[in-house]
């Protein structure tokens, strides 16, 4: 048994109560887990937006090649991958930084740019990633309203004030799959003040850059906008936790004093880069995911749901409760298919499915059409 203590020795009751109060993120349940709980040797995981395909062959031959180096620490700033990078944007090796993950760059820049009490503003239904490094650091977010599940650029932009440190903007956002437009990620670089940062998450970019309205970031650079990228989505390196920013070069000077310095792991480094030039790779999963979106409105319009169009590799559908969503998900989970119940960010009547193989696709609908009558 664990012993107890007095309240005044109580050592968390020292701890600042905005770490106090926080609710924890609580991702999607790992296959391992969900095997064991529901029996089964296979589980179709629908869940974390994840790629289907796993993990590029030239990533993992990358890998393979570079096991014996994994005694020596990394290169903390990642030269080689970022000068790769570099010469694919067009731009110069200190405009990028890379981190562990896309996460570690939202805490980064927390911890950089924020102080206790401190103000950033989003829109309502965005990533909650940041949300909750904000919380840990003390920050206060404002929400803005999302009419129709999509940002409203004018709120935005009144809500943010000379006080804004940050303004955070998901695009496409996770999870309702909805994005700006060009002409509207202008209107907010020239909307708010100078001294706020616009951090633009652009995790799922690869599945969005082929929409004609979605905007090209990277013409529209300003000493105030920072973008996150990732390799964890379309390149299949989310269990390596590696992604990387894009800024001015005096913005990431000051975040790579920040960050952690042997961050990402080597392996997580020479997979990047192998897997950056891996186009094949990459061209089959966005041809999937186009391909199975299609599948994915003509099945969901046929059976009467509501979801909303996405610029990501997932879909975000609306039911009339809760309790519906529930009962589906259960009944989802016993049959061996896991989708993301999204009370947690915010929308408790709605769930979120990631786009699979066809043939994982074939067994949601499946389920779908068994389960559906019944709720």
């Amino acid at each position: 048994m664990i012993p107890t203590c007095p309240e005044e020795n109580n050592l968390f009751a020292q701890l600042p109560a905005y770490v106090r109060a926080m609710v924890p993120y609580r991702p999607g349940k790992p296959i391992e887990e969900l095997k064991e709980e529901y029996g089964f040797e296979k589980v179709i995981k629908l869940a974390s937006n994840e790629n289907p395909f796993g993990v590029s062959p030239k990533a993992l031959a990358a890998m393979q090649a570079h096991l014996t180096d994994n005694a020596r620490y990394p290169d903390p700033i990642s030269r080689r991958l970022r000068r790769t990078m570099a010469s694919s944007l067009g731009i110069s090796p200190e405009e990028l930084i890379v981190t562990a993950g896309g996460e570690s760059l939202i805490a980064t820049i927390v911890r950089s740019m924020m102080h206790p009490g401190d103000k950033a503003v989003t829109g309502f239904g965005a990533f909650m990633g940041f949300e909750i490094h904000l919380s840990a650091h003390g920050g206060e977010l404002i929400k803005v309203p999302s009419p129709g599940y999509r940002f409203d650029v004018d709120a935005l932009i009144q809500a943010t004030t000379p006080d804004t440190r940050i303004l955070y903007l998901p695009n496409p956002n996770n999870p309702t799959g909805s994005h700006i437009t060009h002409q509207e990620l202008e209107t907010l670089l020239n909307g708010i003040p100078k001294t706020t940062l616009l951090f633009l998450d652009e995790a799922y970019i690869e599945f969005a850059r082929h929409l004609p309205d979605y905007p090209d970031a990277m013409a529209l650079r300003r000493e105030n906008l920072l973008i996150l990228r990732t390799f964890s989505k379309a390149y299949g390196l989310a269990g390596l936790r590696i992604g990387y920013g894009i800024g001015h070069p005096s913005l990431i000077e000051q975040l790579t004093k920040v960050k952690m310095t042997f961050e990402p792991s080597h392996l997580a480094q020479v997979a990047a880069e192998a897997a950056w030039q891996d186009s094949d790779f990459i061209d089959k999963a966005l041809r999937n995911n186009t391909q199975e979106m299609k599948r994915y409105y003509e099945v969901l319009e046929s059976l009467g749901l509501q979801y909303q169009p996405s610029a990501g590799n997932f879909i975000f559908v609306a039911f009339d409760s809760q309790e519906q969503v529930n009962t589906l998900n259960e009944a989802l989970l016993k049959r061996g298919i896991a989708i993301r119940p999204l009370a947690s960010f915010g929308f408790p009547n709605c769930i979120r499915i990631t786009v699979g193989l066809p043939e994982e696709n074939d067994a949601l609908f499946q389920a779908l059409r068994e389960i559906l009558p019944s709720l």
